[in-house]
């Protein structure tokens, strides 16, 4: 990297006491990309790596002694790929389609139906359940219920909901402000959830049918909403025609049979008594399954056959249902790294040429699972789980997702805003202005569990009126953000009206309709488009003649409902918030406030919050981002109507005062200008002693100019000065310290415009004479210890030279090259810093002297440069020399040979000691010579064979080349060269790779005493992230060696700077490890670290097994 400013401001209110250096370097990718990258800091044999912290925001990061994999990220992505608009301006409602609305009574289950092992295991029956009952395991992850939780989830609990169901409440959602449907997974399926899909090619028999399917994308579409559908073709069930491990189908499944047409769609390894057939007969197999549950076999990705299913055939599951009327595809476990790389772009031809405006939509949680899917090449945009963390975090507690901030609560403004700003800088337009801004799904806590004080059972968070009205507080709070930036506000069923629930199932309860979720139609001919369009005008119906209800008939909190279709009429009416920028302008830790600004050219919007528990007035500075007096009212608080409640900012500031856990939505009156004017062009700057003029094209309507000015070049820039004309001159500047400047036109009303194109300068003396003052030759006996004679130069600045000692930013060097060469063009002549001798006169004298390698005539001269060496004025014995021309009267130099011609021996036995991205260090065996040896010079190629640079020269016998890049090759040689500059031969080459080193690490588990005996343990987690080819988060697929009573081992290898997430298990998540409570425990962390040796031992204990005494599920 290049050092592009030196001692300037740290640009940190923490240090304003100090000063910095900045270094820059480019990158030019020729693909889309993620670009991961640290830093390497070395000072002498001291390395630092200095790469982001925890929460992995792109902040200002940390430094530390050894490497681990916390790089930042750059994403570059196509320039072609733009937001879907559609999605851009959505709102849009998930659903869970058997919870929601019981449309008709002849597709419910009756709870006898073949499902897994059923009727063999009552386990695994059906259970019908009645609409408002909890789901079966809701309470499985309550702490300190005030009755102990006994049953646990098994997806086989249904309550009826259906496609009927939301049909007739369209209306409803409608006037919610709802204009997309994500719908949970619909096709037939062998559980409530329908993760486990049986058939993509039909509707759930419990949901419906394929006819009204159509019939909802039909009706859905008559009032302006689209329909977006979950795939899941990572794995289906087992209990399907295309596996049939029960045999509860005619086709013959992989299971079944070797031969079965869907053997080869599957992963299959031996096991005695597994359940499945292999080449040694029945029950001689088992598979991979999805996450070690035994429902869920993976796919083979790379089948042929398996990608003509999901995309590939005319008639795929991609295409068919677009054309049936979806909008676009929510892809489940889209970042499973069993996905070939080629497969999500190659579905997504087959999408976007089918339907060209159809979203592909990746559940992403982490900032690393998404960026590599957001390139233009694989998804439009994912979930956005980071946004939620940021609410959670801001309002209320961050739940167990595994983010960096899991459990932390009542987190800063500043942090918030830290964290919404990443989201930004992370992605292109197109995916962060549609991605889904969710409070939560089917996958977490409900919002308003999450958000409501105490503990996480009923009694505190559901019943306790007091902490549910603080949540409902908190909550209408989060959907002012929601509602209010960038992104598609994504609501989760049933949040709207105060539905609560803790996390899967107990956040899959019923909607709380006011009929109980009764059947209106009861058993309605289900083709029948008449009968459908009947049900949806009677609820239409309703919902126009709603008097102080909720429309639909829902039942719930209304205030709550009212506070969300208020949020939602307000994002349609203001398109800033769907379209708008997202900047912070004030983040207040100490008082829990804050405020951002939402702006486009011609429309902005202010949102303010007040976290805290008191009345708190904010003072919000607009300067630069709206005009000085600019006057708003309070959307949230009323229509637009001017009267004493106006806010108007003076001179800059916007103050107003927030009543406690409360919100504004300001916006400008209508009549007032707000448009900026346009940016002022051709900006050019001329740079002189200690300053820079500045000239540009002047703008139409502005009033004055904002001239902003950087150390570096694209950003960092401050106010350096106000003017009313299209020239400016900044003054007071650092010397040979490159200033980089942008203007702004700024106009009558104080609106400022966009930035000019950039210019910069370098201010600097002028020198006024300068030469080579003495000697006029020199011969020299060439030597590595012996240097030439000094050779002494002097320049002349006026005014400056003739001050005591040596001048500020005047830099000497001398040099020698080829004789009757041009030093300014050519690359033979070597330079080395003279250093300041004494004041001459009017004049500062300089001196060096020299080391030539090479015996040979030469010419010398000096160069100067008082411009930190961006440009030199070359000098001879007569003087200043010509630019472009040869010197006249340059000095001479003879170098002759010494009486030592012989050379040393050759280096031998070079060899790479190690290799890192700090450096590849290397070593050899001593040469030796007759006369005396002096040191070694290091070669290096990028290719092998050569050609070799030389790169450095020493004298010990082994050598660190930090100047690598990561996971660049490098091929070494190494000369010995004598006091007479004699080298030898090239030694052996050897190949470095400045890649992480590889870490074996022990993992020594310690479990409890009630540990079944002859139990097998097991660790799971992101164990791809290591060697081995390992599964990810298989609680049956990793075994440790049982060492000892209740003590268990392995050893496994990654490299350096990994860090994963595990926990261990007796083989199945129903026997995961718990805490000493027997309370649920958050992911085991750990960073591989190298050390000295590459060894790492990790020592952990489990408490507790769920399932085994003394804890429950």
């Amino acid at each position: 990297m290049e050092r592009v400013a030196s001692g300037v401001s740290c640009y940190d209110p923490a240090q304003t006491d100090k000063l910095c250096d900045f270094w820059q370097t480019t990158l030019t990718p020729s693909v889309p990309t993620t670009l991961y990258y640290r830093f390497i800091v070395q000072d002498g044999a001291a390395t630092a790596y200095y790469d982001d912290d925890d929460f992995r925001n792109g902040g200002w990061g940390e430094a530390r002694p050894n490497l681990r994999d916390n790089g930042y990220a750059i994403t570059v992505f196509d320039p072609d790929f733009q937001p879907i608009p559609w999605l851009q301006n959505a709102v849009v409602y998930q659903i869970f389609p058997d919870r929601f609305r019981d449309g008709r009574a002849n597709n419910n289950p009756t709870g006898n139906e073949p499902r897994y092992s059923f009727p063999t295991n009552p386990l695994d029956q059906i259970i019908v359940k009645s609409w408002g009952e909890l789901p079966e395991g809701f309470c499985r992850s309550y702490q300190f219920p005030a009755q102990p939780c006994t049953e646990q989830p098994r997806g086989r609990d249904y309550f009826g909901g259906d496609l009927r169901g939301i049909m007739q409440r369209l209306p409803y959602l409608q006037a919610l402000g709802v204009t997309v449907l994500y719908l949970n997974p619909i096709f037939e399926a062998g559980s409530n959830h329908a993760y486990d899909t049986q058939d993509y090619g039909k509707i759930d028999k419990f949901f419906g049918t394929n006819k009204e399917f159509q019939q909802l994308a039909q009706q859905a579409e008559k009032r302006g909403i689209r329909i977006v559908l979950d795939g899941v073709f990572n794995h289906v069930s087992s209990d399907s025609p295309y596996f049939d491990r029960y045999g509860h189908f005619s086709e013959v499944g992989a299971c079944e049979s070797v031969n079965s047409p869907y053997r080869a769609w599957f992963f299959f390894r031996p096991q005695a008594g597994g359940p499945c057939a292999g080449p040694g007969g029945p029950n001689t197999m088992t598979y991979d399954a999805w996450f070690g549950f035994d429902s869920l076999p993976v796919l083979d990705k790379n089948n042929p056959d398996v990608r003509k299913l999901i995309y590939a055939a005319p008639d795929a599951v991609a295409r068919f249902w677009l054309n049936m009327g979806a909008a676009g595809w929510r892809l489940d476990v889209m970042g499973d790294p069993s996905f070939p790389a080629d497969f999500w772009p190659a579905f997504r031809a087959a999408v976007k040429a089918t339907k060209a405006d159809a979203p592909i939509i990746g559940e992403l949680w982490k900032k690393f699972e998404v960026l590599p899917k957001v390139l233009g090449d694989s998804a439009d945009t994912a979930m956005n789980y980071r946004f939620r963390n940021a609410i959670l975090g801001f309002f209320g507690k961050v739940d167990d997702k595994g983010f960096p901030d899991d459990g932390q609560s009542d987190q800063p403004p500043s942090l918030f805003a830290e964290k919404l700003i990443s989201v930004r800088e992370d992605n292109p337009d197109a995916s962060y202005y549609t991605m889904l801004n969710l409070l939560g799904s089917h996958d977490t806590q409900r919002i308003l569990w999450a958000l409501t004080p105490g503990n996480r059972n009923r009694e505190d968070r559901e019943f306790n009126a007091a902490n549910v009205a603080e949540g409902v507080r908190r909550l209408m709070l989060a959907a002012v953000v929601q509602m209010t930036t960038p992104g598609a506000p994504t609501i989760y069923y049933g949040d709207e009206v105060g539905l609560t629930g803790d996390d899967d199932p107990d956040d899959r309860r019923t909607f709380p309709w006011q009929d109980g979720g009764a059947v209106t139609g009861a058993a309605a001919v289900e083709e029948s488009t008449a009968s459908i369009e009947a049900e949806v005008a009677a609820a239409e119906v309703d919902a126009a003649t709603n008097k102080g209800k909720i429309p639909g008939g829902a039942g719930g909190n209304a205030d709550l409902w009212r506070h969300y279709a208020t949020l939602t009429s307000l994002r349609r009416q203001h398109d800033v918030f769907r379209n708008g920028e997202l900047s912070f302008l004030l983040t207040d830790d100490a008082n829990r406030t804050l405020a951002y600004l939402m702006r486009t050219p011609d429309k902005a919007a202010i949102v303010a919050i007040n976290r805290n528990s008191t009345p708190q007035t904010l003072q919000i500075p607009l300067r630069g981002k709206l005009g000085d007096a600019t006057c708003f009212y309070d959307a949230l608080d009323r229509a637009p109507r001017k009267g004493a409640q106006d806010y108007t900012a003076v001179a800059g500031v916007l103050t107003i005062t927030l009543q406690p856990m409360s919100a504004a939505i300001l916006i400008p009156w209508h009549d007032q200008d707000i448009v900026a004017p346009g940016a002022p062009t051709n900006l050019t700057a001329t740079a002189g002693d200690r300053q820079v003029t500045l000239a540009w094209s002047a703008v139409a309507d502005a009033a004055r100019y904002r001239v902003y000015r950087s150390p570096v070049s694209g950003g960092g820039y401050v106010l350096a000065g106000e003017t009313t004309g299209a020239s400016f001159t900044d003054s007071g500047l650092t010397n040979a310290q490159a200033v980089y400047y942008i203007v702004k036109a700024v106009d009558a009303a104080g609106n400022e415009g966009a930035a000019s194109n950039e210019a910069s300068g370098v201010p600097s003396y002028q020198i006024g004479w300068a030469n080579l003052q003495w000697p006029p030759t020199m011969n020299h006996t060439i030597s590595t210890i012996n240097r030439t004679p000094t050779a002494y130069g002097q320049v002349w600045i006026d005014g400056v030279t003739s001050q005591p000692g040596a001048t500020p930013t005047l830099r000497a060097q001398l040099g020698y090259g080829p004789a009757g060469s041009n030093p300014a063009t050519d690359a033979g002549w070597q330079w080395i810093d003279a250093a300041f001798n004494v004041d001459a006169g009017n004049n500062d004298e300089f001196m060096a002297s020299l080391l030539p390698d090479a015996v040979g005539s030469y010419d010398y001269l000096y160069r100067y440069s008082t411009n930190g060496g961006r440009s030199w004025l070359y000098a001879d014995l007569n003087g200043p020399v010509a630019a472009g021309a040869a010197p006249a009267n340059p000095g001479k130099l003879t170098v002759v040979a010494s009486g030592d011609t012989t050379a040393p021996s050759t280096p031998a036995n070079l060899r790479v000691v190690s290799g890192s991205p700090a450096g590849i260090m290397l070593a050899w065996d001593a040469a030796s010579d007759d006369t005396a040896m002096y040191g070694y010079e290091v070669r290096r190629s990028s290719t092998a064979g050569g050609p070799y640079t030389t790169v450095a020269l020493v004298t010990a016998t082994g050598y660190t080349d930090t100047a690598v890049e990561e996971n660049g090759v490098y091929f070494y040689v190494v000369r010995a060269v004598d006091t007479s500059f004699n080298r030898s031969g090239a030694s052996n080459e050897v190949a470095g790779t400045a890649a992480l080193r590889t870490v074996t690490v022990t993992f020594n588990v310690t479990t409890p005493g009630a540990t079944p005996t002859g139990a097998t343990v097991y660790i799971a987690g992101t164990l791809d992230r290591l060697n081995g080819g390992l599964p990810q988060w298989n609680p049956g697929g990793v075994s440790l060696t049982n060492v000892g009573p209740n003590s268990y081992t392995i050893t496994l290898t990654g490299l350096e700077g990994t860090q994963i997430e595990y926990k261990y298990t007796l083989g199945s998540w129903d026997f995961v490890e718990k805490g000493s409570a027997c309370e649920e425990i958050a992911n085991r962390q750990l960073t591989l670290a190298y050390g000295a040796t590459g060894a790492q031992t990790v020592n952990d204990t489990v408490a507790n097994w769920r399932n085994v005494a003394p804890c429950g599920n």
